[in-house]
């Protein structure tokens, strides 16, 4: 995560991955740029540490898709979702989802919250949904 010291705009920049499912079946996994606003309230920012791999990340990142004939470059790769799981899964289709439902890491940043403001610096554990983040 950066940001700039002195900015009155903390705004903080790191990467994060995506998966994104097309209504032709291509599946695109990405790490992407992003940008993270400043905590307001009881929000708190955490620099992310540790994320496991488990059932329900899998399904949206591969799911069933073609992973042998996919095409694979730094940070991404690009697969064909075969029918019918294509078809069964067209709620998500166009959507850019984050992956990654629980991590652990230190919280960086804070908002003006009392409970916020206790949690700076400290460990904790999380349930963001996008927790394949840095």
């Amino acid at each position: 995560l950066n940001s700039k010291p002195g900015d009155t705009d903390m705004s903080t920049t790191g990467k994060q991955l995506f998966t994104t499912l097309d209504s032709d079946g291509t599946l695109t996994v990405a790490i992407e740029d992003v940008t993270f606003g400043d905590p307001t309230g009881n929000q708190v920012l955490v620099k992310m540490e540790a994320a496991p791999i488990n059932p329900s990340d899998l399904a949206i990142l591969a799911g069933a898709a073609d992973l042998e004939g996919a095409e694979y470059s730094p940070g991404k790769f690009v697969a064909q979702m075969p029918e019918p799981f294509n078809t069964g899964s067209k709620a998500r289709h166009g959507l850019k989802l984050p992956a990654g439902n629980e991590g652990a890491g230190t919280v960086v940043a804070t908002g003006d919250g009392e409970v916020a403001k206790a949690l700076m610096g400290q460990r904790v554990a999380c349930v963001p949904g996008n927790a394949y983040s840095q």
